[in-house]
């Protein structure tokens, strides 16, 4: 109550660093890092990853649009030129698809010393499949390829679960994806990796219509109450400091945005209204009775001001 200006300076000058610090927040999620280091589910996960490449991916649908169109020489090519390009991204293990069997196929039937190759008419590769359907056991085609021969799935293997390495392999796809079909191609990417990249983003543009929401809502419900929008303005000029704060504190200790933490700054809004509601109502209770402010502040601030503190 004797230096305002200092206490004011001082908060301000904290917020500016955060601010500062905020700009180094990352925003991402890992589920298998999130696990303790001594639970055995997450060190079984990490071999996986290291030695068989990986359990998690992306699903790629490509459409040719017509009746054994995926079987047509000119489609597959293009497949295989995907395939190809998607292998030389950074953790992408696998590429798989209906044209690495029927490669495969050409390579033991025709050319098994020249290497492989894509059948050449849509006839033989569709012969070429009739052959894997009907061999040991009958090969169902029904996760790769659609039974009119028109769409085609392509597997993509990953070995991280990282949701930030993931979004950045997911918009390199999308580039080779245009380069290699075209524009005007039909096609969608899919999967549980995917989610994840949804799900990243969500988090961001959730978080900050939260805030806003939140204090919008608790503005007009303090304002209601005291019937006084000052006393609204004051019950929550301190929750956007403390929000600053958290996610520059965040930045500056290189904490992640993610579900956890995220869930986390609802609770710091929370109980900061919650906070300021107490303080200002001790301080307008205390100061209808000595008409003190001073004195007023010093009770609040020994009162509810120390289980503030302490919570």
């Amino acid at each position: 109550s004797k230096h305002p200006w200092y206490i004011i300076s001082i908060t301000m000058g904290l917020v500016l660093i955060s601010f500062v610090q905020m700009s180094k927040v990352t925003i991402g999620f890992d589920n298998i890092a999130m696990l303790p280091s001594n639970y055995s589910v997450k060190g079984v996960m990490q071999r996986l990853d290291k030695n068989f490449g990986g359990i998690q991916g992306f699903d790629m649908l490509v459409d040719s649009e017509k009746p054994n169109g995926a079987l047509d020489p000119a489609f597959m090519r293009k497949v295989d030129e995907f395939g190809k390009r998607a292998r030389e991204l950074p953790s992408i293990t696998y590429v798989f698809s209906v044209v690495d069997l029927l490669k495969k196929m050409d390579q033991i039937l025709n050319n098994e010393n020249k290497g492989s190759n894509i059948p050449a008419t849509v006839d033989t590769a569709a012969q070429y499949l009739f052959l894997l359907g009907s061999s040991g056991g009958g090969m169902s085609m029904d996760g790769l390829l659609t039974s009119d021969h028109s769409k085609m799935r392509i597997n993509l293997t990953l070995n991280t679960s990282d949701s930030q390495k993931v979004k950045v392999i997911y918009e390199q796809l999308k580039v080779i994806i245009v380069d290699v079909f075209g524009k005007d191609m039909k096609q969608s990417v899919g999967g549980g990796l995917v989610a994840n990249v949804g799900l990243l983003q969500y988090i961001v543009w959730g978080k900050i219509q939260n805030i806003l929401l939140s204090l919008l809502l608790i503005l007009l419900i303090v304002s209601m109450t005291y019937k006084s929008f000052t006393r609204g303005m004051l019950s929550i000029v301190s929750l956007p400091i403390g929000v600053i704060a958290n996610f520059g504190l965040m930045g500056y200790m290189g904490i992640r945005l993610d579900i956890t933490t995220a869930i986390i700054t609802s609770f710091a809004m929370g109980m900061g209204v919650d906070f300021s509601i107490h303080f200002l109502s001790a301080v307008k209770a205390e100061f209808d009775k000595c008409l003190d402010l001073e004195k007023a502040l010093e009770k609040a601030l020994t009162g509810p001001g120390v289980s503030i503190a302490y919570n």
